[in-house]
């Protein structure tokens, strides 16, 4: 008997993301991270934790779930934590996809659907996004069978920075099928700040999560911590049963419930976060192009011509930004907010490979 089981035979790693050199002047434009430090207060509460990590963490997020429910009014009963939104949203498919059930989702957006419905073995159905980027309500609920378990939804839209209208999100969260889990990912909630999407999910009589991040907003990706808002208590309870015992760190911990109560440097974040899309945005715009409107931290365009050679000829530039593999776009590129002299530079070598083209 062969010690692999079938359904790893197919698996695919991880995609590993071009890295800046220590050792040069590189610009990471690539990977959606923030461009300025997380919250001295959250470095402080970090490094407080150090000489006792000699124990093991908390396993039920300590005092960051009780800090969450005071942020979202969400019941911490309802509430679990953990290693980047990217591993909640693996545990959702683990508690509900098994082989011959299937998985609705958008595309392009974050490959984490579709590779956790794969590792489940179920059915990945891929929904293509609107014209501007945004979920594609109507088909997303045709494509729902009898055989779907759970259905995701991209708010601002990952790899492309659209947001869901209200009504379609209402729409979504009324039609999904109350034996069908919806999941609202968030990984960019902060920057969108007429999102409604609690209030929305409220009106749901059916299972329901929300996942969202530190990664971006709060500048805390190399920590990775995460945490889902859930319909009902039953939902983090299978979840923490799925997860290893002991996943988060006490570093993380301390360091994310430091930054959640820090609204100034979020206010700062989101300003900075602001001008620099805009001005990604407006220089896009000089050079011919048409960028999607975006309110994540990145702005996405067609350049009209095939993406991978442009992000090779930028990166010899000194600046990694991200062409979008997903079938139909590969003539998308995708540039994260900087700091202003990082838009700069990152136009400046964009429109060399625009003015040869």
């Amino acid at each position: 008997m062969n010690w692999i089981a079938p359904l790893a035979r197919d698996l695919a790693g991880p995609v590993i993301h071009p890295r800046p050199d220590t050792g040069h002047d590189t610009l990471g434009l690539n990977l959606n991270e923030s461009p300025i430090p997380p919250s001295p207060l959250a470095i402080q509460a970090a490094l407080a934790t150090i000489t006792g990590v000699n124990r093991y963490p908390p396993t039920n997020g300590g005092e960051l779930i009780a800090a969450l429910a005071a942020d979202t009014g969400v019941p911490a009963a309802q509430i679990g934590v953990g290693v980047g939104s990217d591993m909640l949203l693996h545990l959702l498919c683990m508690v509900s996809l098994a082989p011959g059930r299937s998985a609705v989702m958008p595309y392009p957006s974050f490959p984490r659907y579709a590779g956790s419905t794969h590792i489940a073995g179920a059915r990945a159905i891929a929904v293509r996004v609107t014209p501007d980027g945004a979920n594609d309500v109507e088909p997303m609920l045709a494509a729902i069978g009898p055989d779907t378990s759970i259905v995701f939804c991209c708010t601002p839209n990952g790899n492309t920075g659209a947001v869901l209208p209200a009504s379609a999100l209402r729409r979504l969260a009324l039609q999904v099928p109350n034996n069908v889990m919806l999941v609202v990912d968030e990984a960019y909630a902060e920057f969108d700040l007429e999102a409604q999407t609690l209030e929305i999910l409220a009106e749901r009589s059916g299972p329901w999560a929300v996942t969202r991040t530190f990664s971006k907003a709060y500048a805390l990706a190399g920590l990775r911590v995460g945490y889902v808002l859930c319909s009902d208590s039953r939902v983090p309870e299978l979840l923490r049963a799925a997860r290893p015992i002991f996943e988060m760190t006490s570093p993380s911990l301390a360091a994310a419930t430091a930054a959640l109560g820090d609204k100034a440097h979020l206010r700062e974040m989101l300003r900075v976060i602001g001008e620099g899309r805009e001005q990604l945005m407006v220089g896009m715009r000089a050079l011919g192009l048409d960028p999607l409107s975006s309110r994540a931290n990145f702005v996405t365009s067609d350049l009209r011509r095939p993406a991978a050679p442009v992000v090779r000829a930028m990166e010899q530039a000194g600046v990694l930004v991200r062409s979008l593999a997903d079938p139909g776009y590969e003539t998308y590129l995708r540039i994260t907010v900087g700091l202003p002299h990082h838009n700069a530079r990152a136009l400046a070598a964009l429109a060399n490979e625009v003015a040869i083209a």
